[in-house]
């Protein structure tokens, strides 16, 4: 034997021996880490370690001893909790029990306790959204991929992990942190079995100006009940998850578009010119198919041809046809405008913005039609969260003709403005408002039923979106004074009840006949001078603790803001406005204002337009902010006088002392008269 192998031998039988014996050196770890070289830590006999997790962190979270060591069946454990985020609810841990906080309780077993939780159904159903990249939706024009369930509350029909795409939508809209969606799904659907037919595309509406999210699921219900508008998107309110997260309530819709179950005209762009069309009356417009018709901006929504000379002459006849159309409504002729649109269309069509006082009419979002041989109709209309009380710009009150009037040249909208002026239009507007007021007087129960039954829903949105209080958009100093859920959707439902009264009233009055829509009841006239007399009676006058009271209209010549102080009712507060009339006030100590009493001026018999229609009276204890609203008249043109220098008094309802005051009147007409005010306690 060679001298080298005797150490091997050597070595081998130091191997047999015992206690000798190598220890495995542990293979690798996984890719990128070092081999394990330490063994597993060793329980004691008769000890468990108890560990709690939870089995999603995006839909709940577990607090306290989550690592515990105990002796088997003898020690109590230390308190760990399970906590639901947002949307979501607690609904067992793994081992099978269903309190979500565990404390004191005796462990014979170790395995890992994990807890279970589950989308938290309330009132509405749930839609779940997951993107194929796991990303949020950031783009309105780039769609991605994703899948889509509905959970649903009751008999409608669910759905599971369906194919789709999905992108961001809205102009204004789009800029808020909760945003609007659009889907598009691999095969029609009918979506909570809400609509008349299927279809591949729907929205999500975010309704974030809108703190009561029922305007725009009102309206459109109100539109799909005036059967005369071609198509009204069909609605249903839903809770939406994105990637696992809670976003809110949103308003499942229709997407408006060119199908047999929509916006049914002729899709067969290759036949001439004369085809089915769907335009957008928008100043938001950009892109192709643009075109102006009397000062409006329009876009064509639906397809043109193929071909880009055949398309080019189609646009061309849709923009002559709207010119033509309008033409020939400034003629006024009713046998030639029946000839051109349908007037059916326009007068209920008409009678849904003009209830609902839509500030967006004329703006944006308000959609035409025409049908292969068919005559111009106005709808689907669209876009109703600045309605019904929530927009500033002379819509936040029930009274006056909105959309039948010239108000302002952007937002007003000729359509319905220049038809009118038609006194044979008016007429049929009034015939068709008579038939169709049973219906009408039902929505505001219909507002009722919607926010009860959906209430808890609507609550958790803004645990999510805390926006009571603000305005986003053009919400009134109204709106944003309301901060709870509950006075939303009830001053909606209120709101709506006495516009309908209102419209009631002045459709039937001879001055809508005539044209001048303005409605006056002496009778309210009297019962304002009666208060006055009896605020005179039983309030003290503290006009006395009046100071520097200012207003931001123009003055003329010596016609100042004082003048309405001096106690002399041949002088006057005369001012040019832009229709908006703010006046601001201190008082010496803080001063609840119980009753208003106010002189018309010297020439109001002549120009009443110089009286405002409405005003919101603001008190506050801080210089610059947090207003609460004292007193809303929204009926102040028909309580005012047109008389000259006739007093009307006004009782507030409000005990609480301010210091501070705002005053905010609004007119028919662009001057502002008073020739005193007088303020009680």
């Amino acid at each position: 034997m060679k001298r080298t192998l005797l150490p091997l031998l050597l070595l081998g039988l130091l191997l047999l021996l015992p206690g000798c014996k190598k220890t495995p050196v542990p293979g690798p770890g996984p890719e990128g880490t070092d081999p394990a070289v330490t063994a597993a830590p060793v329980v004691k006999e008769g000890l468990l370690e108890l560990t709690f997790s939870s089995s999603d962190p995006t839909r709940g979270t577990v607090s306290g001893s989550l690592k515990q060591t105990l002796e088997s069946g003898k020690d109590k454990c230390k308190k760990v909790e399970a906590k639901a985020e947002l949307g979501y609810k607690f609904v067992r841990w793994s081992d099978g029990s269903t309190d979500p906080v565990r404390e004191n309780e005796i462990f014979t077993n170790d395995a890992p306790i994990y807890a279970v939780f589950d989308y938290d159904v309330l009132d509405l159903p749930i839609i779940a959204i997951t993107t194929e990249t796991g990303g949020d939706v950031t783009s309105k024009t780039e769609y991605i991929d994703g899948d889509m369930s509905i959970f649903n509350t009751g008999e409608r029909p669910s759905l599971s992990n369906a194919s789709i795409q999905i992108r961001g939508r809205g102009n204004n809209t789009w800029t808020y942190e909760k945003k609007s969606y659009k889907i598009k799904l691999d095969k029609k659907e009918n979506l909570l079995g809400c609509a008349a037919g299927k279809g591949k595309t729907w929205v999500l509406l975010a309704n974030m100006c809108d703190q009561s999210l029922l305007r725009n699921r009102t309206c459109l219900a109100l539109g799909n009940a005036l059967k005369n508008i071609i198509f009204e998107p069909h609605t249903f309110p839903v809770e939406v998850y994105l990637n696992g997260e809670y976003r809110g309530c949103y308003l499942l819709a229709e997407e408006i578009n060119v199908d047999d179950d929509r916006v049914n005209v002729d899709e067969d762009i290759e036949d001439g010119t004369d085809i089915g069309y769907l335009v957008e009356l928008s100043i938001y417009a950009e892109g192709e198919n643009i075109f102006y018709a009397h000062d409006k901006k329009y876009q064509v929504r639906s397809d043109l041809s193929e071909s880009k000379s055949l398309a080019k002459k189609q646009l061309a006849y849709i923009q002559s046809y709207i010119d033509n159309a309008m033409k020939t409504i400034l003629r006024g002729d009713e046998d030639e405008i029946r000839e051109v649109v349908d007037v059916d269309s326009f007068i209920d069509a008409y009678i849904l913005e003009e209830v609902a006082k839509n500030l967006d009419m004329g703006w944006d979002s308000f959609y035409l039609t025409k049908d292969k041989g068919g005559k111009l109709a106005l709808g689907p209309c669209w876009d109703f969260d600045l309605t019904l009380g929530n927009g500033n710009i002379t819509c936040e009150f029930y009274t006056d003709i909105y959309v039948g009037i010239l108000t302002e040249p952007n937002l007003s909208n000729p359509w319905f403005y220049q038809m009118m002026k038609l006194k044979w239009f008016r007429q049929a507007v009034l015939e068709r408002w008579d038939e169709f007021l049973p219906t009408l007087r039902t929505f505001p129960g219909y507002v009722l039923n919607e926010g009860t039954n959906g209430y808890r829903s609507y609550c958790r949105n803004f645990e999510k979106w805390q926006i009571f209080g603000q305005s986003l958009n053009r919400e009134t100093e109204l709106i944003t004074s309301l901060r709870s859920y509950d006075e939303h959707y009830h001053y909606l439902a209120q709101w709506l009840s006495d516009r309908i009264d209102w419209l009631d009233a002045c459709y039937h009055s001879k001055e809508y006949q005539n044209g001048v829509y303005i409605v006056r009841d002496s009778k309210l006239s009297n019962e304002a001078t009666e208060t006055a007399e009896k605020i005179y009676d039983e309030l003290e006058d503290v006009t006395r603790r009046v100071k520097n009271l200012t207003g931001d209209g123009q003055h003329f010549g010596d016609e100042k803001v004082g003048n309405l102080l001096d106690s002399n009712t041949a002088t006057k507060y005369c001012c040019q406005t832009n229709g908006t009339l703010t006046m601001r006030f201190k008082m010496s100590e803080p001063t609840a204002i119980r009753g208003i009493v106010v002189t018309t001026g010297n020439d109001t018999e002549n120009d009443p337009n110089r009286n405002p229609v409405r005003w919101t009276l603001y008190g506050s204890n801080v210089e610059h902010g947090d207003w609460t609203v004292v007193s809303q008249v929204s009926d102040a043109g028909a309580r005012l006088p047109i008389a000259n220098e006739e007093y009307a008094g006004f009782l507030t309802g409000f005990n609480k002392k301010f210091t501070y005051y705002k005053w905010v009147l609004e007119l028919n007409g662009t001057i502002f008269q008073f020739s005193e005010i007088e303020f009680f306690e």
